[in-house]
């Protein structure tokens, strides 16, 4: 059975089961009038079935009511020529799974009202008008596709209006039009899907809300819009959400895409999201968003990814994301940002984590903050890669408040107005080939310690430091590019630093300052201080500067304060001062340059040792070495020099060894030696205008010369029991000048097994002779107090030397008669032990012959008897039947004829033989 209305009826028309399917023609109409008076009724039991090509109107009631399920064609051969219209509904269909398919018009206070789910297709140039929801789906799963135009128009302002509403979930297609004043599509009770190519709107609030999650994809051609001030482009709450975007999603006045239980996001290159508070705002659980379009916010405040939950957001290249206030904030979990394109925050931050993560800005990759690039707050440690640019315009290029780590790769570029990498709170590696500077303050701050590794071609700078270590923790700095700054490096509480070969540290005031802390430098690169100091320690330490390596500075090349400090130089090493040391001893240990170029080459002010290599040097002006405050101990194998002072000026005591092809060499003095006992051995040259050595004060003082030693200008003891010793050697030592270049040594000692040969005019007090000292030819030696009885050595008269003892009780020493020889004694009785007796010991006298003679001073010739034992050599002297000197002669080697006494013109007995 069917019907067919093909004039005008006035409704209403309540159907029979007879009349199913009904067909109202193009010339049918149904008209309705009064409240709640519909046009067709459609009653329960029957699955109907109607095509409409007329028009149905209902002016009180609902255009078509069916009150169990059905099929509603509207416009099937017409199209828009047809219409149903009603005062509350267009059409309501209260059965399970209505479908409504749309050709023409529709209008009601609800257009289409699908009471247990269903479909309603709206096709291209039909229209679904309403002054409350343009179709609604209740109780469920509706399915909306439209081509046309769906609009719910409110009739004033306090009334809100939904294009689509699904209470059941769902999905709605759209490549028409679909608008709503409150929502464009509202989806509840169920997941809903919207695939839109055309345009949905908000006026109100949302384009499209999803409030039991789901998914929205928006391709090339779609638009959605919300226009409200709480709403948004896409918000999906109550469960995760997948929003695919191709075209463009407005959030006018809040945000562009809203995710209140995380999810994902996709916006495509050439798609676009944009809101007013937020681009994107997912506010519950972790969210992944992937960008290769435009993602922006517009607002005061604005952000243009928001992540509340953390995620993963993934900017590609050709990507742009971009907020007011900030570019990406990811809050209160661990987020996770990879970027290709551009990253940037107006008025504060490009990125901003708040519970840490990690960022990748690669190659092409832009971030950049009206105040820092990226900022990492302190509740966790972050994680930055660079290898594109990151820029802070009032702040920092990379500001982590919890520690972390930081690696800028070689095309990695990382700026600040204020720092370039600024850490706080924790420890942080900071790894760079690249760049990172800071405009006004510095290029890499750790404030809480840590690591920082500069690579070949990488660059640190600051305006003030380009490297700065807060007070409280130490830092780890190592280098192989170049670090200035006005303090290249600063360290508040210690640490240490190794530049590497090829590395370039330069402070236009320090190169490298610990403050008030210890710190270890170790050097192989070039470290510059053009104002003040190379490398300043500030509680000790150590220096060590390798092979090739420089260290230079206005002030001084390295100085080391607060405590004991060691500089190990096998390079180069300059400044006013090439190195200082104060407040411990200090040691030096060279085998490079250091040099002083207006003052010291070295100076120790709390004692140390300075040890200088074969083939090092060690200069100044006013001091090559000088030590005061404590004892040194210097041993130089190179060269010590001065060029206005002393070339070793110590003023606490102390020991100087100058070995073998050595040089100390000063204007004044080579080494002047004061403030307490001093040593000084010289195996090689020492000299100075004045003094080569001047000991000074009243501490015993020992000089130890060695074969091959050199002393140019005189050489003074102190005031003190000084001793001059000459020691063994390989070879025989040349030495003159004891008592007139040679002064104030009271003791000049011979060591056993040396060598020695003086020439010219000599004196000595106490004589200890266990080697061999010859005089030379013409030469003498005065021992004006006495030859220590110990002795066990041998003094060797040359032709014409002249050896004078004032005493010798020693039996352990000979005096040897090489040539035609002179032994002067000052007193016979302090010449040996027992004198006069049988018993008598004293020093044996060897190779006695005719032309040499013995001088006694004390002794007078008139009347001296003399009688010799060949048996036991003595020879005893008498005056008056009493014995007054004997000598000890070497029967074996004593020449020919017989003892015979004479006055040696003076008054005085002159033994020899005749």
């Amino acid at each position: 059975m069917a019907r067919t209305i093909s004039s005008t009826i006035i409704g209403p028309v309540v159907l029979r089961a007879t009349d199913n399917p009904l067909t109202i023609t193009s010339t049918g109409s149904v008209i309705s009038f009064g409240t709640g008076i519909d046009g067709i009724d459609g009653p329960a039991l029957t699955t109907w079935s109607i095509a409409n090509d007329g028009k149905v109107t209902s002016s009180g009631g609902i255009g078509i009511s069916l009150a169990s399920s059905g099929t509603i064609n509207n416009g099937p051969t017409r199209g828009i020529a047809a219409a149903i219209s009603g005062s509350t509904f267009g059409i309501s269909i209260a059965g399970a799974n209505g479908t409504v398919t749309n050709a023409g018009k529709i209008s009601g206070q609800t257009g289409v009202l699908l009471q247990s789910g269903g479909r309603v297709t709206n096709a291209s140039g039909a229209s679904i008008t309403s002054s409350k929801f343009g179709v609604q789906i209740q109780h469920g799963v509706g399915a909306v596709v439209n081509a046309g135009t769906i609009v719910a128009t409110p009739p004033n302002s306090g009334v809100l209006t939904y294009g689509v509403a699904l209470t059941g979930g769902g999905t709605v297609t759209n490549t028409g039009t679909i608008q709503g004043s409150e929502d464009g599509v509202i989806l509840q009770g169920g997941s809903g899907t919207v695939v839109n190519s055309g345009g949905i709107t908000g006026t109100v609030d949302d384009g499209v809300a999803l409030l039991n999650g789901g998914s929205v994809t928006n391709n090339a051609t779609g638009k959605i819009s919300g226009q409200g001030t709480l709403g948004g482009g896409v918000f999906i709450t109550g469960s995760t959400g997948t929003v695919v975007n191709s075209g463009s999603i407005t959030g006018a006045n809040h945000i562009g895409v809203l995710l209140s239980a995380g999810g994902s996001i996709s916006n495509a290159a050439s798609a676009s999201i944009a809101g007013y508070s937020s681009g994107i705002f997912v506010n519950a659980g972790a969210a992944t968003v992937t960008n290769s379009g435009s993602i922006s916010s517009s607002g005061a405040n604005g952000t243009g990814v928001y992540l509340e939950g953390g995620g993963l957001i993934t900017n590609n290249t050709g990507g742009n994301i971009s907020g007011h206030k900030f570019g990406v904030f990811t809050e209160f979990a661990l987020g996770t940002i990879v970027n290709s394109a551009s990253i940037s925050g107006g008025t504060y931050d490009g990125i901003v984590m708040g519970l840490g993560g990690s960022i990748t800005n690669n190659v092409g990759g832009s971030i950049l903050g009206g105040s820092s690039g990226v900022y990492v707050k302190y509740r966790a440690a972050g994680t930055v890669t660079n290898t594109g640019s990151i820029r802070g315009n009032a702040g920092a290029g990379v500001d982590l408040g919890d520690g972390g780590g930081v690696t800028n790769n070689a095309t990695g570029t990382i700026s600040g107005s204020q720092f370039g990498v600024f850490v706080t709170g924790a420890a942080a590696a900071v790894a760079n080939a690249g760049s990172i500077s800071g405009d006004t303050y510095h290029g890499v701050v750790l404030g809480a310690g840590g690591s920082v590794s500069n690579a070949a071609g990488g660059s640190i700078s600051g305006s003030r430091e380009g490297i700065y270590v807060r007070s409280g923790s130490s830092g780890s700095i190592t280098n192989a590019g170049r670090i200035t700054g006005q303090y290249a490096i600063y360290f508040g509480s210690g640490g240490s630093v190794t530049n590497v070969a090829g590395g370039t540290i330069s402070g236009t005031g320090m190169g490298v300052d610990f403050g008030h802390a210890a710190g270890t430098v170790a050097n192989s690169g070039t470290i510059t201080g053009i104002g003040s100091t190379g490398v300043r320690l500030g509680s000790g330490g150590s220096i060590t500067n390798a092979v090739a390596a420089s260290i230079s500075g206005n002030g001084a090349g390295a100085s080391v304060y607060g405590g004991a400090g060691s500089l190990t130089n096998n390079g180069g090493l300059s400044g006013q001062t090439g190195v200082f040391m104060t407040g411990g001893p200090g040691t030096v240990t060279n085998s490079g340059s250091i040099a002083g170029t207006a003052s010291f080459g070295a100076l120790l002010s709390a004692g140390g040792s300075v040890s200088n290599a074969v083939g090092a040097s060690i200069s100044g002006v006013s001091a090559g070495v000088f030590v005061n405050g404590g004892a040194a101990t210097v041993a130089n194998y190179g060269r010590i020099s001065a060029t206005s002072g002393a070339a070793l000026d110590i003023e606490g005591g102390g020991s100087v060894a100058n070995a073998a092809g050595a040089s100390i060499s000063g204007s004044a003095f080579g080494i002047f030696l004061g403030g307490g006992a001093g040593t000084v051995t010289n195996a090689g040259t020492i000299s100075g205008s004045s003094y080569a050595v001047k000991f000074s004060g009243s501490a015993a003082d020992l000089l130890v010369v060695n074969p091959g030693a050199v002393f140019v200008g005189a050489v003074g003891g102190g005031s003190g029991a000084n001793t001059l010793e000459l020691a063994q050697g390989p070879t025989t030592g040349t030495i003159t000048g004891l008592g007139s270049s040679f002064l104030g040594f009271g003791t000049v000692k011979v060591d056993t097994g040396a060598s020695w040969t003086l020439s010219g005019s000599n004196t000595a007090g106490t004589m200890t002779n266990n080697g061999t000292l010859a005089i030379a030819n013409g030469g003498g030696l005065d021992v004006s107090t006495t030859v220590d009885p110990a002795s066990t050595g041998v003094f060797q008269l040359a032709n014409t030397a002249t050896l004078e003892v004032a005493a010798d009780a020693g039996s352990g020493n000979q005096m040897q008669f090489l040539g035609p020889s002179e032994l002067i004694v000052d007193s016979a009785a302090l010449f040996g032990t027992n004198v006069g007796l049988s018993t008598y010991t004293g020093p044996l006298l060897e190779n006695f012959g005719i032309g040499d003679q013995i001088d006694l001073r004390d002794v007078v010739p008139t009347g001296v008897t003399l009688n010799y034992a060949a048996a036991t050599g003595l020879l005893q002297i008498a005056s008056g039947g009493t014995g007054v000197a004997t000598l000890l002669f070497q029967n074996s080697t004593l020449g020919s004829g017989s003892f015979q006494v004479a006055d040696d013109g003076s008054g005085h007995a002159l033994i020899k033989l005749g």
